[in-house]
């Protein structure tokens, strides 16, 4: 279910007209959803002050606090998915964050979000408007991002399970009754991360 829900949130095809919503980015894969890391690789999301803590914060806070944004819906039941997408062109390179709600989520808490470097054509659209300066950087609590070096990735997150360009660091544990599953996969070309995408779910 866990694994299902994953493949759900990062697996909608990206591209959409100007006037509708931009869904999250198509995410190669799978990985088998196996423990590899001992610590839980999911940190909360800076977007300047405002801080993302996922499987808590819901997207009607993040969008009234932002004070703009579109949310977007995709699908049915178990594959269903709403998020709200934001462009970062003041980024160098340009980027495209979206905070996405799944079917554990309510369509409401957030419980992943991802990432990805845009080409220098890239523009905001009005489903994917710019990312007001007071909401910037975007960065994890660690420190990483877009365009941390493979490297610094390795030395705050340890070794990864690798499939060609994609690092996926995997996390299986438990907070009392409960299982917690923390994943993060990034994709690594010329030596720095240019995608993330994030999942974090807590089932009984």
């Amino acid at each position: 279910m866990i694994r299902l829900l994953f493949l759900v949130l990062c697996g909608i095809s990206l591209g959409a007209a100007a006037l509708q919503p931009v869904p999250p980015p198509n995410w190669p894969g799978p990985f088998d959803i196996q423990t590899n890391t001992k610590t839980d690789p999911v940190v909360p999301l800076n977007m300047g002050p405002l801080q993302v803590v996922l499987e808590r914060s819901t997207l009607a806070e993040i969008r009234n606090a932002i004070g703009i944004g579109q949310v977007g819906a995709q699908g049915d039941a178990s594959e269903s998915v709403r998020w709200l997408c934001y462009t970062l062109s003041r980024a160098e390179p340009k980027q495209r964050l979206w905070l996405h709600s799944g079917e554990l989520g309510g369509g409401n808490i957030i419980d992943g979000f991802s990432a990805v470097e845009l080409s220098r054509k890239g523009k905001a659209q009005q489903g994917c408007p710019e990312l007001p300066k007071a909401f910037l950087p975007v960065r994890l609590t660690n420190g990483l991002w877009l365009g941390s070096t493979d490297k610094a990735i390795q030395r705050t997150l340890g070794s990864s399970r690798r499939q060609g360009a994609l690092r996926s660091y995997e996390y299986l544990g438990k907070d009392g009754d409960f299982d917690v599953s923390g994943t993060l996969v990034v994709r690594i070309e010329g030596g720095k991360a240019r995608s993330l995408c994030v999942n974090h779910t807590t089932t009984n």
